[in-house]
């Protein structure tokens, strides 16, 4: 019995033929996978930062009682008394008698909060104090704000007149799971 053996030339072979179909469907699948991935970091690294009573205005009249709920409890972080860290030119107060939800600082502070300090651990909401436009010549990097285990909010509280436009880029490195926003509230 003779048997023929015929040698194609790797030219001829098709993508599938080379690696096998079950391996060349898995490397379709990583591939996949792969670009998923950076479709959704892409959509994270550039969320639209929201006006504060808009985006409210979404939460409170959506028919989800939690995302209702949720709106309720930012609004305690931001308007009634809470335990809450001050960061202000480099220096640090903390106020409360409990574990801080709360932190507000000023641009010229803003590399203390790369620090894994414990004290940072139970807080919701930063918010960040803009009083000139020199104070918005920064970038803060989401992803580096190691000490923040609990943190939802990260608010720009913009104290002089402004564009939004000017205020988009500011952060940086954002995940689903902080919502960006700002307010204004300009003095009398």
């Amino acid at each position: 019995m003779k048997t023929t053996v015929t040698i194609t030339s790797p030219e001829r072979l098709l993508p599938s033929e080379l690696i096998g179909v079950h391996s060349a469907s898995r490397i379709l699948q990583h591939v996949c996978l792969v670009i998923f991935v950076f479709l959704m970091a892409m959509n994270a690294s550039s969320q639209k930062l929201q006006e504060y009573g808009t985006m409210m205005t979404k939460m409170r009249t959506t028919k989800n009682q939690s995302v209702s709920k949720e709106a309720s409890h930012l609004d305690s972080l931001i308007f009634h008394t809470q335990p809450k860290i001050y960061l202000n030119t480099m220096e640090r107060q903390v106020y409360g008698e409990k574990a801080p939800v709360c932190l507000q600082t000023d641009a010229k502070s803003l590399s203390m909060l790369s620090s894994a300090d414990p004290v940072f651990n139970h807080v919701e909401l930063i918010t960040i104090k803009l009083n000139n436009p020199a104070d918005i010549k920064f970038k803060l990097d989401m992803t580096n704000l190691p000490g923040f285990l609990h943190l939802k909010y990260v608010q720009l509280l913009c104290t002089y007149p402004f564009s939004p436009e000017e205020l988009q880029g500011l952060l940086t490195g954002s995940t689903p799971a902080v919502t960006e926003f700002y307010l204004i509230s300009l003095p009398n």
